[in-house]
């Protein structure tokens, strides 16, 4: 069998068979471009196979995420009303406070009302 030699490096030189397949080879003083008639392989040496690590890595990253959610989850804690203001002159509108003057929510009292909040966005804004 012949090899056609397309790389050279220090030790190894890579080559071409007949069938098209490529082959690491001792480099034997080959230039590029020769044409050769023997060659000696490299042997390849195969790795020992190790435990995968995949099912570990995606068991722990489940449980990160998930410790990630719970501890969220309890330390942000939902809005509290403290106190409610009634504006009573036509349209008339419930607003929601918490404790630091910030509004929770409007609720709209009568159809006026309804018109008046439909586009205002009236969350977390200050009534100081």
């Amino acid at each position: 069998m012949t090899y056609l030699v397309m790389e050279n490096h220090l030790s190894y030189s890579i080559v071409l068979d007949e069938r098209g397949q490529f082959l690491k080879v001792a480099n034997m003083g080959y230039e590029i471009g020769e044409t050769v008639d023997k060659v000696f392989p490299m042997e390849l040496v195969e790795e020992k196979k190790s435990k995968s690590r995949r099912p570990w890595i995606a068991l722990g990253t489940i449980a990160a995420c998930l410790l990630l959610i719970f501890t969220t989850m309890f330390r942000m804690p939902a809005p509290v009303t403290y106190a409610s203001i009634y504006m009573i002159i036509n349209p008339e509108v419930k607003i929601d406070v918490d404790e630091d003057g910030i509004v929770v929510a409007l609720e709209p009292l009568n159809d006026d009302a309804s018109t008046l909040i439909e586009n205002y966005k009236g969350k977390k804004k200050s009534m100081n």
